[in-house]
């Protein structure tokens, strides 16, 4: 595998990198309750609330402008769409982060599998328009992936030994 002093930062990345995993399941978690429980009318709301004053002056801010857009097109339907999606992918990624931190190994293949299925989500949604968030998502769920490999070699190998 190579020197001990690799292998022990490769660990210290894969463990770093289940952390931040954790983090952002836990916020897409909270983010998709907070959507479930805010009522629907509250967004164009909170979106007139913010930009208000940029949209009362002559020269409108465009990104106040773009903000009251999107909230006034955002349907009831997107709203319960995006707080699924956002709960069970939190849920999901949290559920996966808990079992590789508890060392099952059966969680690593599962991990892997359910990282494939996120990157090809990912590039699906790349396709339909750039988005440099994204791309720098996928890059890091890939980086992600290799950790989680380069760990599964890892613990099967430590395994194999033990035998």
């Amino acid at each position: 595998m190579g020197s001990p002093r690799r292998a022990q930062v490769l660990h210290e990345a894969f463990e770093l990198s289940l952390g931040v995993k954790a983090a952002t399941a836990v916020a897409e978690l909270l983010a998709g309750l907070a959507l479930w429980a805010v009522p629907h009318g509250e967004f164009a709301l909170a979106a007139g609330w913010i930009s208000g004053h940029e949209l009362s002056v002559p020269t409108a801010d465009r990104i106040a402008a773009a903000l009251m857009r999107a909230a006034e097109g955002f349907s009831i339907q997107s709203q319960q769409f995006f707080a699924l999606y956002l709960a069970s992918h939190g849920l999901v990624k949290l559920a996966v982060v808990a079992a590789l931190w508890r060392g099952y190994l059966w969680a690593y293949p599962l991990a892997l599998a359910v990282m494939a299925l996120f990157i090809l989500y990912q590039l699906y949604r790349l396709s339909l328009g750039m988005s440099w968030p994204l791309v720098g998502l996928t890059l890091f769920d890939l980086i992600v992936v290799a950790l989680i490999w380069t760990e599964y070699q890892a613990r099967e190998a430590t395994i194999a030994k033990g035998a």
